[in-house]
């Protein structure tokens, strides 16, 4: 699974990337975070710029150093 998708499941508190919906978990998220260059953008931009902006600003954080192969357990919910 790419790291991407893990990061955010972790945080929504999904089991699976098909759960994750568009309108109802990831442009809200969007909005909330001020990613507004989102608009007009498929799902997979939605998941890598929302993971980009959790680690980033520190809302989650990622414990194993090869991002091509984490896990959940490599990643811990800092703040929601």
């Amino acid at each position: 699974m790419a790291s991407a998708k893990v990061v955010l499941l972790v945080w929504l508190g999904k089991t699976s990337i098909h759960e994750v919906r568009l309108d109802k978990d990831l442009k809200p998220a969007a909005k909330d975070f001020g990613l507004r260059l989102l608009r007009n953008k498929d799902k997979q931009m939605h998941v890598k710029a929302i993971a980009s902006y959790l680690i980033e600003n520190g809302l989650v954080e990622v414990t194993c150093t090869d991002l091509k192969s984490i896990s959940r357990e490599d990643v811990q919910l800092k703040k929601k």
